[in-house]
């Protein structure tokens, strides 16, 4: 004897779907899929594409709101997340960085709000991002 309740999920799995008229797959967009924005545009091979400057404007954005929260005499974050967007931001400009010049992606991180300190050395000189001048006194 078959349980009644594999039965009925036998009939679910085999119900066929109501058909999709023609005009309804017209309006069908195919959201949820990261980057659809800029679906249908093509950049030329070996140039940066729109959507990874915007991935790489917003990943400053996020690690810039961490940094200015370390940076306060309260701050406090956690610093898993920290870790993360900082290797995610430097992967995304080491990526970025062979097919574009230096000077779009300080600009990006410039924007954000991020100082030469939150960068990792190499990165930041490989942007090309000034170190901060020390005031007299003779600190350096």
């Amino acid at each position: 004897m078959v349980p009644s309740a594999w039965r009925r999920s036998r009939a679910l799995c085999s119900a066929s779907p109501a058909p999709i008229a023609d005009q309804d797959l017209q309006n069908l967009r195919p959201w949820g899929l990261h980057g659809n924005d800029y679906a249908g545009e093509s950049t030329p091979p070996g140039l940066v594409t729109r959507w990874e400057w915007t991935e790489l404007e917003d990943w400053a954005s996020k690690y810039a709101f961490v940094w200015k929260q370390i940076r306060r005499p309260d701050g406090r974050v956690d610093m898993e997340q920290f870790l993360r967007l900082l290797t995610r931001l430097e992967a995304a400009i080491v990526d970025v960085l062979p097919r574009t010049g230096a000077e779009s992606v300080r600009q990006i991180v410039e924007k954000a709000g991020l100082p030469y300190e939150s960068r990792s050395e190499d990165v930041a000189e490989a942007i090309g991002l000034q170190r901060a001048r020390r005031g007299a006194g003779g600190q350096g």
